[in-house]
């Protein structure tokens, strides 16, 4: 890096206006994104939490009944919660990539990569974890009638099982997030860095593929983690007198439905997550281009 360009990403995280500008890009990113394919993510959510409902249904017979049963609006049941998540989420997870590329100890690229994604999905996991423990509540209910909204709900959790019943989950989330977020952003810096070595102008179908591929790779190998994760929160927010361990859900799964029920909904989850992650890399490199971001 030449010492004009090294000064100039030195000064995206000492500038507030760059440093603003970064977030709001990693935020509107995710929130296009997510909304673009919050009626997979109903689905997914649905099949991995075993709703009675729709259990045993698959992806094409969830999507017609769930119009008769909730019309549109049920496609995107939970996504108002889902952006509220988001928004702060894919802010702080594409900020924080840059950031601890920047700060950590230079080293082999990719491991520094693998590094920097790791940290930078665990911070913006715990920033959004009581949205994200609403957003499965949500999106796992189905009929009309709600919770009460947010308010109500945290309200709810926090007088049955205290202020840390929001954070219930947290570790296991961090188990599954945290090699997921290093393995996406990894990949992606990694195919951008090759393709892009020689000062090829920046291709917005190369970077929708670049992460739509980093995605497939990434869920691929996390999955079972994602899905334990869910029913773990399902549980103990249903179960007020159970006490369950994040091991004890993955043994439940494995006694029940075997090792293929670590994959229950994968096929709908690619669906999903290779646009998502599609959309959302190829959205932030677009406007980080556009207020000129290094």
């Amino acid at each position: 890096m030449s010492s004009n360009a090294a000064q100039s990403h030195k000064n995206d995280f000492t500038s507030n206006r760059k440093i603003l500008e970064r977030l709001l890009c990693g935020g509107l990113s995710g929130s296009i994104a997510r909304t673009c394919t919050a009626p997979f993510e109903r689905i997914v959510i649905l099949k991995q939490t075993q709703n009675e409902f729709y259990k045993g249904q698959s992806m094409l017979a969830i999507f017609s009944n769930m119009f008769k049963v909730e019309g549109i609006r049920g496609y995107f049941k939970g996504n108002g919660t889902n952006v509220l998540r988001i928004f702060p989420y894919s802010a702080v997870e594409l900020f924080s990539f840059e950031y601890y590329k920047y700060i950590l100890p230079k080293m082999n690229d990719r491991a520094s990569y693998l590094l920097a994604g790791a940290l930078a999905g665990a911070t913006a996991a715990t920033l959004v974890y009581p949205l994200d423990l609403l957003r499965t509540l949500f999106a796992s209910h189905v009929g009309l009638a709600s919770y009460g909204g947010i308010f109500r709900s945290v309200t709810n959790i926090i007088a049955e099982k205290g202020i840390l019943g929001l954070y219930r989950g947290l570790g296991a989330t961090l188990i599954g997030i945290t090699p997921y977020t290093s393995i996406k952003l990894s990949i992606f810096q990694v195919l951008k860095n090759f393709y892009y070595k020689d000062k090829k102008p920046n291709s917005d179908l190369l970077n929708f593929v670049f992460g739509g591929f980093s995605g497939c790779v990434a869920i691929t190998l996390t999955y079972p983690t994602d899905l334990i994760r869910r029913r773990f929160q399902i549980t103990v927010l249903q179960n007020n007198n159970i006490k369950v361990s994040y091991l004890d859900v993955a043994r439940n799964i494995l006694n029940t439905e075997g090792v293929r029920g670590l994959y229950t909904g994968l096929g709908i989850t690619y669906l999903k997550f290779i646009p998502l992650t599609a959309i959302t890399l190829m959205t932030n490199e677009k406007l980080k281009k556009i207020v000129q971001l290094s």
